[in-house]
């Protein structure tokens, strides 16, 4: 029997722009390898907040900017983080591509949080959904997405993805609370595949000494998965109300 993950995807309902944005996902290795995958919908939780509170990390604040090539067309990234007052963070990716100008654009809400020997991003995408009473209304993905993360000394920020195998492993072997489901599907040349399904269900808590225990940076890939430079930071200036009329 032929074996084959399956792709979680995060940017789906693009509409006319989905292809161009798959291509340059799967390009930028945002998804991990083509038949792995990473689990980007598969986290109930997210790392525990700091036990001070949730403080926005000023490093990762501001533009960030990649670019790259698929078959002589040229493909950009930005990510424009954007910082709360409560601590949390508005993440703003959004991919183009030349010389079609196809382009798409996804929001998230969330935080930084640490482990022992890495940073985290722990994200919920924001979806717009059309509501008959209330028009369109923004709701929060139920599921969390983590992307551990470093801003280098040369001023990079470099993502990685976990390894899917590493992750499907430790849930076989009971070290993560999860769950694994195997669905036998048919393929369009009518031979039997299996599709592997995983769900992480372990608390805040239990990720986080998880990740401590077994160390971060071995449950991901050795080179980061998208690698962006600094185009701007965000200026901080107070609120000025406006004058009334």
């Amino acid at each position: 029997m032929k074996v084959r993950m399956k792709v979680t995807g995060i940017f789906n309902g693009l509409g006319k722009v989905r292809n161009v944005f798959w291509k340059t996902l799967i390009l930028t290795g945002l998804l991990g390898l083509p038949l792995a995958g990473y689990p980007f919908s598969l986290f109930d939780n997210p790392l525990p907040s700091s036990q001070e509170g949730l403080k926005v990390r000023e490093h990762i604040l501001g533009s960030w900017a990649s670019s790259s090539t698929y078959h002589f067309i040229i493909q950009d990234s930005h990510i424009h983080i954007y910082p709360h007052a409560s601590g949390r963070v508005d993440l703003f990716f959004i991919a183009t591509s030349s010389p079609d100008s196809g382009y798409g654009c996804k929001q998230y809400h969330g935080y930084t949080a640490k482990t022992k020997d890495m940073t985290v991003l722990c994200l919920w995408e924001i979806q717009t959904v059309s509501d008959s009473q209330e028009g369109n209304i923004k709701k929060k993905s139920p599921k969390c997405m983590l992307f551990p993360y470093k801003v280098t000394d040369d001023g990079m920020l470099h993502i990685w993805a976990f390894d899917w195998g590493k992750l499907m492993e430790c849930v076989e072997d009971g070290k993560l609370k999860g769950e694994i489901t195997r669905t036998p599907v048919k393929t369009r040349d009518g031979d039997t595949v299996e599709r592997k399904d995983m769900q992480i269900q372990a608390s805040p808590e239990e990720l986080e000494r998880f990740f401590s225990t077994s160390g971060l940076e071995e449950l991901i890939g050795k080179k980061p998965e998208m690698s962006f430079y600094r185009l701007s930071k965000p200026e901080r200036k107070p609120f000025t109300p406006p004058e009334k009329p």
